[in-house]
């Protein structure tokens, strides 16, 4: 069962658009600043709200995306509606809960906004110099699993190996530990968002890296 908060990450003006939603503005109200994630994770992943409110410049950043990602990735979270505010019209918020399209660009399917693709098994990346797996990769950022601890807001060297190799500073803007069935140590997998990436070596080391079922967004922004 969702805890029956409300919480909103921006400010308390994105309830205003809310106001035909009794249900969404007449229980408690938590707010976070968008620069304090880390906190609203923890609160969020603690307390899986019944409403989660994001401004949408918010969701659309690669934080936000993240985010997004994250929550749609647990099963835990079947039940938190998740509204994306633009402006203040009521007609300007979309719900995960139907995978309704927004008025713009967003991509409720994959919850980003330029593809990313999946890679194939046994690719390895390195991490602060430590090996890690590529899970899937874009042109802003990569899912990774490590057996080395990852922290959010972690701040990380990526180094991709190919005919060109890349680096790039990344930071973790999402952490999971995780401690998969038959093996004896723990794996820290984690959302990855990278500083100034040159994205034409990124694009083309998905277009050699990528399995099967590549595509996992077809999203026409970011």
């Amino acid at each position: 069962m969702p805890d029956p908060i409300t919480i909103i990450v921006g400010t308390r003006d994105l309830l205003v658009p809310l106001q035909a939603r009794p249900e969404v503005t007449s229980i408690p109200v938590q707010l976070f600043p968008p620069d304090d994630i880390r906190a609203a994770l923890d609160v969020i992943i603690g307390r899986r709200p019944r409403y989660l409110v994001l401004d949408q410049t918010f969701s659309l950043s690669g934080r936000g995306a993240a985010m997004i990602d994250r929550l749609h990735a647990d099963p835990g979270f079947a039940s938190t509606e998740i509204l994306v505010v633009a402006g203040e019209m009521v007609d300007q918020v979309a719900s995960t809960a139907g995978l309704a399209p927004m008025p713009g660009e967003l991509d409720w399917h994959g919850t980003r906004h330029v593809p990313r693709t999946r890679i194939r098994p046994g690719v390895e990346v390195q991490v602060d110099g430590t090996a890690a797996r590529l899970v899937d990769l874009s042109i802003c950022g990569a899912q990774v699993v490590s057996g080395s601890p990852l922290r959010p807001n972690q701040r990380v060297r990526f180094g991709l190996s190919s005919e060109a190799a890349i680096r790039i500073v990344a930071t973790a803007v999402w952490v999971n530990f995780e401690l998969p069935k038959g093996k004896p140590t723990p794996e820290y997998r984690a959302g990855l968002e990278f500083s100034s990436p040159n994205t034409e070596l990124l694009r083309q080391f998905c277009a050699g890296y990528a399995s099967v079922e590549a595509t996992l967004t077809e999203p026409s922004t970011r």
